[in-house]
């Protein structure tokens, strides 16, 4: 059941660089912000729906724990505006959250 969003289903194709900041709490745990800036490509779930490109904005935040080195777990939450700029008066700015859960590997440079 959806209680904010009643139209029909939209696919959304997000290209949104951006930055990432970290706060780290001593050797294997750190927090994190960031936020991004781009497009995205969307399309409705309706016969004769266009594809259509709108600016976006993300801001997105989280924590990180070593549990090796190079490899740990992450949890974010993120929200995201697909159309920041909305091409119709009376059409709203939609805001889609996220919460992420998931295992980390990197690369050490």
């Amino acid at each position: 059941e959806r209680y904010f969003y009643t139209g029909p289903d939209i696919d959304v194709f997000p290209f949104l660089p951006g930055v990432r900041y970290y706060f780290p709490f001593g050797d294997k745990f750190s927090a994190f912000a960031g936020l991004g800036f781009g497009a995205t490509a969307s399309k409705a779930d309706t016969r004769g729906a266009d594809t259509e490109g709108r600016l976006a904005l993300d801001f997105h935040g989280g924590v990180q724990y070593e549990v090796i080195p190079h490899l740990g777990l992450e949890g974010s939450f993120d929200i995201m505006l697909p159309n920041l700029a909305p091409k119709d008066v009376g059409e709203k700015v939609v805001g889609r959250f996220f919460v992420m859960v998931g295992v980390l590997y990197y690369l050490p440079i």
